[in-house]
């Protein structure tokens, strides 16, 4: 069996500032609605710096930590990766980037919040925690409401997530570079493959507690059951859990597919991954270094989606040749139905405004 890793991660609390959080049973088959265009500037991913010249950056260690596998194929891992190597070829080695895997500065939650604090130099952040802070970046984890990888990069990179972003630092000190992709979230189980919403039911599944997941999965009949991250791969062995929910790339390089008869590919959330900096440490860097570190966060963003859409599929195989049963959703509209409340509820008590300028972004046809 391959070796498992144990991600010490700290089970996120119940966001109470989300209220009933997310958005409605919108389709996203592409609508008629016209869909502006209003990415932001994405710096050029060739610009070296070179005008400014290794000797002028000073010498310096940044320590980036994540909570996943220090695996080749691992998303996190690869977008850790190509930063590291962008920010000292731009600085000439000056800089160097420090990596610590699996948690080794704390869980998710904690390394996020040791950003603020100052505690904390750099982490790679799953992007649904941000909503604890700011509830409107929550229009970025609405439950089916993104189609596919392409519509995915045109919410994040908008202006508009930009803008959210940056009221999200002047809450939490932490600073936000550049997205990568952990993939779309799927139901890994033991009781049934999952193809309705009804094969959900009585299903004990482990979810993060945040509202915007327990809120989806309670809509959709799963019995959300808390635990946390590091324990769930022993919980779905010893049957204290049937499953869980998580992208193609964290269910192989954790192993779940070990422990588990079905993966059903729902694609319910988008894992979008943030490379985050410390407010205090960003501050103290020259405006030039501080755009070596944008510049590199991007291209890593860029090349990681692609290592990780090709990883998907290889990832996939591998699975489907170790045993587990891997299914596709024919009708996605039977899950939208359901979570359309919670649609409307993220309409009506967080942004409207918001909401209605990403369904135009996206072109839905509501």
């Amino acid at each position: 069996m391959k070796k498992r890793l144990w991600v010490k991660t700290t089970a996120l609390t119940m966001a109470a500032i989300l209220g009933a959080v997310t958005m409605a049973g919108c389709s996203s088959s592409g609508g008629t609605k016209s869909a502006p265009e209003t990415k932001a500037a994405v710096p050029s991913a060739e610009e070296n710096h070179a005008d400014a010249g290794a000797s002028d950056f000073p010498e310096m260690t940044i320590k980036l930590g994540h909570g996943s596998a220090p695996a080749d194929d691992d998303p996190y891992h690869i977008l850790a990766t190509n930063f590291k190597k962008n920010v000292e070829e731009a600085t000439g080695g000056k800089v160097t980037i420090e990596i610590f895997p699996s948690g080794q500065l704390g869980g998710e939650m904690d390394s996020y919040e040791g950003l603020g604090m100052g505690t904390v130099d750099m982490c790679i952040a799953t992007g649904n925690i941000f909503g604890l802070y700011n509830n409107k970046t929550t229009i970025m984890d609405m439950p089916f409401f993104l189609e596919d990888e392409a519509a995915a990069e045109k919410l994040l990179d908008s202006t508009m997530v930009a803008g959210l972003l940056e009221e999200l630092s002047q809450t939490t000190g932490a600073v936000h570079l550049g997205w990568g992709s952990g993939g779309f979230r799927n139901i890994f189980n033991n009781i049934r493959p999952i193809n309705t919403p009804a094969d959900l039911s009585g299903v004990k599944l482990r979810v993060p507690e945040t509202t915007i997941f327990v809120d989806t999965f309670s809509a959709l009949g799963a019995n959300v059951t808390p635990m946390t991250y590091s324990e769930t791969y022993t919980g779905i062995q010893q049957k204290t859990i049937d499953g869980i929910e998580v992208p193609v790339g964290n269910g192989y390089t954790v192993g779940f597919y070990e422990v588990c008869k079905y993966l059903s590919m729902t694609r319910h959330f988008y894992n979008a991954l943030s490379i985050s900096i410390s407010q205090n440490l960003y501050d103290k860097m020259t405006p030039e270094l501080q755009q070596v570190l944008r510049d590199a966060a991007v291209k890593a963003g860029q090349d990681q989606r692609l290592a990780v859409a090709e990883n998907e599929g290889k990832q996939l195989e591998a699975m489907k040749e170790a045993g587990i049963q891997v299914n596709d959703i024919a009708d996605i509209e039977e899950f939208r139905k359901l979570v359309k409340p919670i649609y409307e509820n993220y309409k009506n008590n967080i942004s409207a405004e918001i909401y209605e300028e990403a369904v135009n972004l996206l072109g839905i046809d509501e």
